[in-house]
């Protein structure tokens, strides 16, 4: 939304049902509405670490934010991203000017173009638990070089309720959305007018954090936030204002439709536009409580209706809130990584966002002394010892979708210093493995750099692009490195596949019964994504995840259909032996027990299997046993031994004897 990964907990008194939901990510266009000239902007999120934000907006005129928590109150600790433009000899290095005229949504695709400044930004981030509560700034000069917090934005970011299926019913998403945090005077805050758009229908295509940004009309190509499908207006126009007086009512809350997840993983869409709501016309509002009176906007989406015929109700567009939500994603990573300083504690930063699914994470490369990634969770860690540039790549790959892969350089600025303004320009060839490319890298800020295609064997350059916008068709550009660039070079087929490729499928055998379920990972020479077959045997395959369901001996293959320039794979095929499973038993008696003729005692067993338990005693004249009830026939010592018999897919367990002292 700014969240792509988040437990769904409400911001404000709202009833919901929480679940878990990854995916769910917000980007925001916003206009520079302080009336001086900006260099930076501020997200507050409450109740949430840094370790917790998973991806982050990186391409407009300030490129990686910077990313702090202040753990003052462990309790509730606030985590900030900073887009922070740097300071050297009188010269900041990035700003957001002035509009000098109003900012129509329709152009909100120069929000996302760091070659223009016309008085607005485009910003978003990710979070894996939603935070309790959101505040936007802007940051500006103090006079003395230094950034200070600027005036607040009154931008509201959404929630998603997720509503869990009852009966035949699909579950649903419900987006809502409350009025800014902002302060409060009167009984009434600070009132805005807020549009609701939706999607009519929803498909599982993925959405990414940079998808989210305005249509360009220019390029009807590129899906936007909209994710490709059709969108019509839901609220034409609603005032969102805080009512300290009735919380759960009134303009507290937009509350939109609930949308049906009829596949389950359906990727859900929303944009909201925020307009002021004029606050230089005291008849407008309510001269005791502050409450915004104009609640109807006329058809010219300009003045009001009744009393405020003749009133201007709707004052200029200040931004607009782009939301996606999925249940499911593919396991994703990051884009950049922030800037550390030797000696000082680089944030936890979660490197590998996981998309529902189990993954597993490989890292090559190098970290500087005191640095750690963790190839359990994908979260990188630690206190740099010293200054340096330093690069490693992570891929990582779950159950069910292809390998992902990217390389990351780590800059660290030696203790005390400041690294100039950087920006990284990267590229990726669409197919995989369709071609190669130079020209990428590190680069400071401003500086040219040409990157340059050349096609494997089968394929020819058709063109360099950047989140769908087309660049040019020759296989060299030259662009200037004003922010971070992320460029795909597009490769086509040029005859019959011709190259061979192979699959590599390992498999442990044989395996206990009690092993489960086995995540089958083979993987194609091409980088092509490989598919399972269940030949035979107790078992029951699901994408790549194989559930045991008896002993015996299972059979899989491995495939890969091809795909310009490869050929088909050989097909490999895999037996697994499955052995009866050697379960456990977990056997802890309360000792000693005060004696009572004929009082009863409860025992408690458990089988890692999850088979039933059976107790015996070694003397019924002092504790008699039927089922799992003991009872007491009279003082003395006896010892309970908790057995489990063998079953067609499990070896019986070794028994557990335990001793009671009855006194």
């Amino acid at each position: 939304m700014l969240l792509l990964a988040g437990v769904l907990i409400p911001l404000s008194p709202i009833s919901v049902m929480a679940s878990q939901a990854y995916g769910s990510i917000n980007n925001f266009d916003v206009v520079n509405d302080t009336g001086a000239p900006c260099h930076g902007f501020e997200i507050e999120l409450d109740d949430i670490t840094s370790a917790q934000i998973t991806y982050t907006y990186d391409y407009n005129h300030y490129s990686t934010p910077v990313i702090s928590t202040d753990f003052t109150d462990p309790i509730h600790p606030k985590t900030f991203i900073r887009y922070e433009a740097k300071y050297n000899n009188g010269i900041w290095s990035a700003y957001t000017a002035v509009p000098t005229n109003a900012i129509s949504p329709t152009a909100g695709h120069q929000f996302t173009d760091p070659s223009v400044n016309f008085g607005g930004e485009h910003f978003g981030v990710g979070y894996s638990t939603n935070p309790t509560n959101i505040l936007y700034h802007w940051m500006q000069d103090d006079g003395a070089g230094n950034l200070k917090i600027g005036p607040a934005v009154s931008v509201s970011t959404p929630i998603f309720n997720y509503i869990a299926p009852v009966g035949a019913a699909a579950p649903q998403i419900q987006p809502v959305i409350i009025p800014p945090p902002l302060p409060i005077v009167y009984e009434f805050g600070p009132a805005t007018w807020v549009k609701m758009i939706t999607t009519t229908s929803h498909t599982n295509t993925e959405v990414r954090l940079r998808d989210l940004v305005s249509i360009d009309a220019n390029y009807p190509g590129v899906k936007g936030w909209a994710n490709g499908e059709p969108a019509e207006v839901e609220t034409e126009w609603q005032v969102l204002q805080t009512d300290s007086g009735n919380t759960n009512g009134g303009n507290n809350i937009l509350q939109g439709v609930a949308q049906n997840l009829n596949q389950g993983d359906d990727v859900v869409t929303t944009r909201y536009e925020f307009y002021q709501y004029p606050t230089n016309d005291p008849t407008l509002f309510d001269p005791e409580t502050y409450e915004a009176l104009a609640q109807s906007v006329a058809p010219d989406g300009i003045h009001g209706i009744g009393n405020f015929s003749n009133t201007v109700v709707v004052g200029n567009f200040l931004g607009a809130q782009m939301s996606a939500v999925a249940l499911t994603n593919p396991v994703g990573l990051i884009d950049h990584l922030q800037d550390g300083e030797a000696g000082v504690q680089y944030p936890d930063r979660t490197v590998v966002i996981g998309g529902g699914t189990p993954f597993t994470v490989s890292f090559t490369g190098s970290l500087p002394q005191g640095m750690l990634f963790n190839t359990n969770c994908g979260v990188l860690s630690g206190t740099p010892a010293a200054g340096g540039s330093f690069q490693f790549t992570v891929s990582a790959l779950d159950a069910i979708h292809p390998l992902v892969s990217k390389t990351y350089v780590l800059n660290i600025a030696a203790a005390g210093a400041n690294l100039p303004p950087h920006a990284m320009v990267s590229a990726a060839a669409t197919p995989p493995g369709s071609g190669t490319f130079t020209g990428t890298g590190d680069f400071p800020m401003n500086q040219n750099t040409t990157v340059i295609a050349q096609a494997k064997p089968g394929y020819a350059f058709s063109g360099w692009s950047e989140a769908g916008v087309p660049l040019t068709h020759a296989t060299s550009y030259t662009l200037s490195v004003n922010a971070n660039h992320d460029l795909t070079a597009t490769f086509t087929n040029s005859g019959p596949a011709t190259n061979s490729q192979t699959i590599t499928f390992p498999v442990s055998s044989p395996v206990k019964f009690s092993t489960n379920t086995i995540a089958l990972a083979a993987t194609a020479s091409s980088g092509l994504p490989v598919s399972y077959a269940l030949i035979s045997g107790p078992a029951i395959l699901s994408n790549s995840i194989l559930t045991l369901t008896g002993v015996g001996k299972v059979k899989v293959s491995a495939s890969q259909p091809g795909g310009w320039p490869y050929k088909p794979a050989p097909t490999i095929t895999k037996s697994i032996v499955v052995a009866k499973g050697s379960p456990t038993i977990t056997f802890n008696p309360t000792t000693p027990v005060s004696f009572v003729r004929n009082g009863s005692l409860l025992l408690s067993a458990t089988d890692s299997a999850g088979l039933p338990v059976k107790f015996t005693s070694s003397n019924p004249k002092i504790l008699s046993i039927s089922g799992a009830t003991a009872t007491m026939k009279s003082k003395g010592s006896v010892r309970i031994t908790a057995s489990q018999a063998s079953t067609s897919n499990d070896s019986a367990a070794n028994p557990v004897t335990k001793p009671i002292t009855l006194h």
